[in-house]
């Protein structure tokens, strides 16, 4: 086995050598060294914002951009090592671009003032340029019209319209006793950030004042923005969670509902893999305050890694002892295990299977 951060660091310097990755993201890694992209927030950031083309500050949960750099690496090497990073209609060269806008862009919304607006309208973010919109007036969109109907590439559309319009008012509800203060998300972050990045792409189309020549990477664009608003979609966990539901018109979603995040979805997929497993994110400044949090390389160097022939294996023994001896903190310890838990419920809404061979260790196979 080998620390997360090792696993990561290897992939990110082999990355710099792949030509299928995005250019800019490879000059990057050229300049910036794993070390150094990891000692603040604000490098990974600055590499987001890089690749994305979204300028601007941000000044809502920086803490997150460690959680979504590391989403992207662990996604390449989980993706290559379990056969799920082959992505159906997109070319071989855009591949990899796809995986990296894809992961980038799924945890956008947390930067966006959006987040913590009360009563919050979908409508209210979506501008001239609607994701959920199968059709667009825009000539310069015209290729990406009703692709979530064509052949090609209708498995990445795995909630329908109606279905995540729904889901967001579901979230608005759900969220609406939360306190008012900064970071607060007080809508559904991915549907948030799935429809504010398709606006910024379409906008940035239009200044460039220039026939879009390359169809095939705003339709990897549309796609990427597509799976970013649905990856924090989830089933019902009850028949009592299923009354609320029902209410909100997600009639599909309910707990006896069919699993809806498989195989038939690569990308989606990986993305609700990676995105459970990373764990940055649970022990954060933002989450946990100044005292009780743990610096990313610290989580990342206490937990293991390997790579092994049904699937992928994790050990999160040296983070509990971490917890438990060096820094005598129960609280800090019991996330570690709900973590876990989290990891194993994998199988619950996903086509992934676990087997938790302590409580510390776990298998992921597909």
């Amino acid at each position: 086995m080998v620390t997360l951060y090792e696993y990561a660091e290897s992939i990110y310097e082999r990355l710099e050598f792949d030509n299928d990755l995005d250019s800019v993201a490879r000059q990057f890694i050229h300049e910036i060294s794993f070390e150094e992209l990891f000692k603040d927030d604000g490098m990974c950031l600055k590499f987001i914002q890089v690749v994305l083309k979204f300028s601007g500050p941000v000044v809502r949960n920086k803490d997150r951009a460690s959680h979504i750099v590391i989403t992207w690496l662990l996604g390449v090497g989980f993706g290559e090592h379990m056969h799920i990073n082959q992505f159906p209609g997109v070319e071989d060269t855009l591949q990899m671009s796809l995986w990296l806008q894809t992961s980038l862009l799924h945890d956008f919304g947390y930067f966006c003032k959006e987040l913590g607006q009360k009563d919050l309208r979908r409508k209210d973010i979506v501008g001239d340029y609607d994701l959920l919109e199968d059709e667009y007036n825009n000539q310069s969109l015209s290729c990406i019209n009703n692709i979530r109907l064509s052949t090609s590439f209708k498995q990445y559309f795995t909630y329908s319209p109606d279905e995540i319009n729904n889901y967001f008012t579901y979230s608005v509800y759900y969220h609406k006793d939360e306190e008012e203060r900064r970071g607060i998300e007080r809508a559904d972050h991915g549907i948030i950030g799935g429809c504010i990045g398709f606006k910024r792409y379409c906008e940035r189309l239009k200044q460039d004042e220039q026939p879009f020549e390359n169809k095939k990477i705003l339709q990897m664009q549309k796609i990427a923005c597509y799976v970013t608003a649905s990856h924090n979609i989830f089933k019902s966990a009850s028949s009592k969670s299923d009354v609320l539901y029902i209410k909100f018109g997600l009639d599909g979603l309910l707990s006896s509902s069919p699993i809806r995040v498989t195989t038939a979805n690569m990308l989606l997929l990986l993305l609700s893999l990676v995105d459970t497993i990373e764990c940055t994110k649970r022990f954060s400044a933002k989450v946990n305050g100044n005292i009780n949090y743990l610096q990313q390389s610290t989580t990342l160097k206490y937990v293991s890694v390997e790579e092994q022939p049904e699937g992928i294996g994790l050990d999160f023994s040296g983070l509990y002892n971490y917890a438990t001896k060096k820094r005598k903190n129960k609280e800090m310890a019991e996330k570690v295990i709900n973590h876990v838990n989290a990891i194993e419920g994998l199988s619950t809404w996903t086509t992934f299977q676990t087997q938790r061979d302590s409580k510390l260790t776990i298998k992921v196979t597909i």
